[in-house]
Protein backbone atom coordinates (compact mmCIF):
# COMPACT_ATOMS: atom_id res chain seq x y z
CA UNK A 1 0.00 0.00 0.00
CA UNK A 2 1.49 3.26 -1.20
CA UNK A 3 1.78 6.21 1.55
CA UNK A 4 0.27 8.17 -0.75
CA UNK A 5 -2.81 6.96 -1.49
CA UNK A 6 -5.07 9.33 0.42
CA UNK A 7 -4.04 12.79 -0.73
CA UNK A 8 -6.95 15.03 -0.90
CA UNK A 9 -4.93 18.65 -1.85
CA UNK A 10 -4.50 18.10 -5.53
CA UNK A 11 -3.19 21.67 -6.93
CA UNK A 12 -2.20 20.14 -10.36
CA UNK A 13 -5.64 21.11 -12.25
CA UNK A 14 -6.94 24.25 -13.79
CA UNK A 15 -8.11 26.78 -11.43
CA UNK A 16 -6.95 24.27 -8.26
CA UNK A 17 -3.66 26.38 -7.36
CA UNK A 18 -3.00 27.77 -4.24
CA UNK A 19 -4.19 31.47 -3.65
CA UNK A 20 -3.22 34.28 -1.37
CA UNK A 21 -5.28 37.25 -0.04
CA UNK A 22 -3.87 39.93 1.72
CA UNK A 23 -5.75 42.89 3.30
CA UNK A 24 -4.25 45.55 5.26
CA UNK A 25 -6.94 48.03 5.92
CA UNK A 26 -5.54 49.75 8.29
CA UNK A 27 -9.56 50.39 10.49
CA UNK A 28 -8.67 46.99 10.30
CA UNK A 29 -5.31 46.06 11.43
CA UNK A 30 -4.91 48.73 14.07
CA UNK A 31 -8.53 47.50 15.83
CA UNK A 32 -7.96 45.60 19.16
CA UNK A 33 -10.25 42.60 18.81
CA UNK A 34 -9.99 42.63 14.77
CA UNK A 35 -9.87 38.93 13.24
CA UNK A 36 -8.58 38.17 9.62
CA UNK A 37 -12.28 36.62 9.45
CA UNK A 38 -13.92 40.10 9.52
CA UNK A 39 -10.94 41.33 6.71
CA UNK A 40 -12.48 38.38 4.24
CA UNK A 41 -15.99 37.69 4.80
CA UNK A 42 -16.60 41.93 5.43
CA UNK A 43 -20.46 41.73 6.73
CA UNK A 44 -23.65 43.80 5.80
CA UNK A 45 -22.57 47.14 7.07
CA UNK A 46 -18.20 46.00 5.78
CA UNK A 47 -16.26 47.62 2.81
CA UNK A 48 -13.65 45.71 4.30
CA UNK A 49 -13.31 43.12 1.53
CA UNK A 50 -13.08 45.52 -1.65
CA UNK A 51 -9.15 46.25 0.35
CA UNK A 52 -8.60 42.20 0.20
CA UNK A 53 -5.24 42.23 -2.56
CA UNK A 54 -5.48 38.64 -4.65
CA UNK A 55 -2.02 36.93 -4.88
CA UNK A 56 -3.08 34.27 -7.55
CA UNK A 57 0.14 33.91 -9.34
CA UNK A 58 1.75 31.96 -6.91
CA UNK A 59 5.03 29.68 -8.63
CA UNK A 60 4.96 28.02 -4.92
CA UNK A 61 4.02 28.10 -1.34
CA UNK A 62 5.39 26.65 1.83
CA UNK A 63 3.04 27.32 4.99
CA UNK A 64 5.34 26.55 8.06
CA UNK A 65 5.10 26.06 11.79
CA UNK A 66 8.67 25.32 12.75
CA UNK A 67 8.59 24.54 16.57
CA UNK A 68 11.82 25.22 18.20
CA UNK A 69 13.98 22.77 20.45
CA UNK A 70 15.81 24.04 23.75
CA UNK A 71 18.44 21.72 24.64
CA UNK A 72 20.17 20.88 27.90
CA UNK A 73 22.39 18.57 29.75
CA UNK A 74 21.96 17.59 33.10
CA UNK A 75 24.81 16.83 35.92
CA UNK A 76 22.56 13.61 37.00
CA UNK A 77 21.45 12.47 33.26
CA UNK A 78 23.74 10.73 30.07
CA UNK A 79 20.89 11.76 27.75
CA UNK A 80 20.35 15.38 26.73
CA UNK A 81 17.26 16.83 27.55
CA UNK A 82 14.56 18.49 25.26
CA UNK A 83 11.66 20.68 25.15
CA UNK A 84 10.13 22.76 22.71
CA UNK A 85 9.81 26.59 22.67
CA UNK A 86 6.69 28.68 20.96
CA UNK A 87 6.40 27.77 17.47
CA UNK A 88 7.48 30.33 14.33
CA UNK A 89 4.60 30.61 11.75
CA UNK A 90 4.92 31.77 8.13
CA UNK A 91 4.13 31.44 4.77
CA UNK A 92 6.58 31.97 2.11
CA UNK A 93 5.62 32.27 -1.57
CA UNK A 94 7.47 33.10 -5.12
CA UNK A 95 5.01 35.50 -6.82
CA UNK A 96 4.94 36.77 -10.22
CA UNK A 97 4.33 40.38 -10.13
CA UNK A 98 1.10 41.90 -11.35
CA UNK A 99 0.45 45.94 -11.62
CA UNK A 100 -1.65 45.54 -8.80
CA UNK A 101 0.36 43.33 -5.90
CA UNK A 102 4.19 45.49 -7.46
CA UNK A 103 2.37 49.03 -7.78
CA UNK A 104 -1.15 50.20 -7.25
CA UNK A 105 -2.17 47.80 -4.23
CA UNK A 106 -6.10 47.90 -3.74
CA UNK A 107 -8.81 49.72 -2.25
CA UNK A 108 -7.06 50.90 1.11
CA UNK A 109 -4.34 47.99 0.82
CA UNK A 110 -0.98 49.03 -0.54
CA UNK A 111 0.75 47.19 -2.96
CA UNK A 112 3.49 43.94 -1.63
CA UNK A 113 6.48 46.29 -1.93
CA UNK A 114 4.47 48.97 0.19
CA UNK A 115 3.26 46.52 2.75
CA UNK A 116 7.10 45.13 3.24
CA UNK A 117 8.92 48.47 3.17
CA UNK A 118 6.12 50.45 5.87
CA UNK A 119 5.92 47.26 8.25
CA UNK A 120 2.53 47.31 7.87
CA UNK A 121 0.55 44.73 9.83
CA UNK A 122 -1.63 42.47 7.62
CA UNK A 123 -4.28 39.72 7.85
CA UNK A 124 -4.16 37.23 5.35
CA UNK A 125 -6.13 34.02 3.83
CA UNK A 126 -4.31 31.22 1.86
CA UNK A 127 -6.81 29.10 -0.33
CA UNK A 128 -5.24 25.81 -0.22
CA UNK A 129 -6.85 24.73 -3.58
CA UNK A 130 -8.03 28.01 -5.20
CA UNK A 131 -11.08 29.74 -4.45
CA UNK A 132 -13.53 28.56 -7.07
CA UNK A 133 -13.16 32.27 -9.14
CA UNK A 134 -13.31 34.27 -5.59
CA UNK A 135 -16.43 31.85 -4.05
CA UNK A 136 -18.31 31.75 -6.76
CA UNK A 137 -18.16 27.95 -7.56
CA UNK A 138 -19.92 25.77 -5.64
CA UNK A 139 -17.68 23.69 -3.31
CA UNK A 140 -15.56 23.57 -0.39
CA UNK A 141 -12.53 25.46 -0.05
CA UNK A 142 -10.16 25.55 3.08
CA UNK A 143 -7.81 27.59 4.10
CA UNK A 144 -5.35 28.96 6.45
CA UNK A 145 -5.52 32.55 7.82
CA UNK A 146 -3.56 35.00 10.01
CA UNK A 147 -2.31 38.41 10.78
CA UNK A 148 1.40 38.85 9.33
CA UNK A 149 4.22 41.22 8.39
CA UNK A 150 4.62 41.11 4.91
CA UNK A 151 8.96 40.82 4.43
CA UNK A 152 11.20 39.64 1.90
CA UNK A 153 9.65 41.44 -0.77
CA UNK A 154 12.63 41.78 -3.59
CA UNK A 155 11.42 41.90 -7.16
CA UNK A 156 13.84 40.47 -9.92
CA UNK A 157 13.45 40.47 -13.71
CA UNK A 158 16.01 39.31 -15.95
CA UNK A 159 16.65 39.56 -19.94
CA UNK A 160 15.44 35.71 -20.38
CA UNK A 161 11.94 36.73 -17.84
CA UNK A 162 8.84 38.19 -19.48
CA UNK A 163 7.56 39.11 -15.88
CA UNK A 164 8.65 40.53 -12.75
CA UNK A 165 9.11 37.90 -10.06
CA UNK A 166 9.80 38.10 -5.85
CA UNK A 167 10.13 36.27 -2.77
CA UNK A 168 7.47 37.12 -0.35
CA UNK A 169 7.32 35.89 3.20
CA UNK A 170 4.57 36.43 5.79
CA UNK A 171 5.95 36.53 9.05
CA UNK A 172 2.74 35.36 11.08
CA UNK A 173 1.79 36.98 14.52
CA UNK A 174 0.65 34.24 16.87
CA UNK A 175 -0.91 31.38 15.73
CA UNK A 176 -2.58 30.25 12.26
CA UNK A 177 -6.44 29.23 12.12
CA UNK A 178 -7.73 26.66 9.49
CA UNK A 179 -10.70 26.53 8.49
CA UNK A 180 -13.07 26.63 5.03
CA UNK A 181 -16.06 28.02 3.55
CA UNK A 182 -18.95 26.44 1.21
CA UNK A 183 -20.48 27.78 -1.53
CA UNK A 184 -23.86 25.97 -2.83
Amino acid sequence: MSCFTNLALTTNTAGSGPVVYINGDPVLTYTQGASANTAFTGGSASTHVANNLKVSSIQDITINAASSLFEWTQADSTAVLVTTTPTRNSVAMNVALTEELFNTGKGDTGSLFELASEQTPVFWRAYLQGDGNELQTAGTYEYVEGCAYVSGFAAANSPTAPVWVTPLTLEVVGEYTKSSVTVT
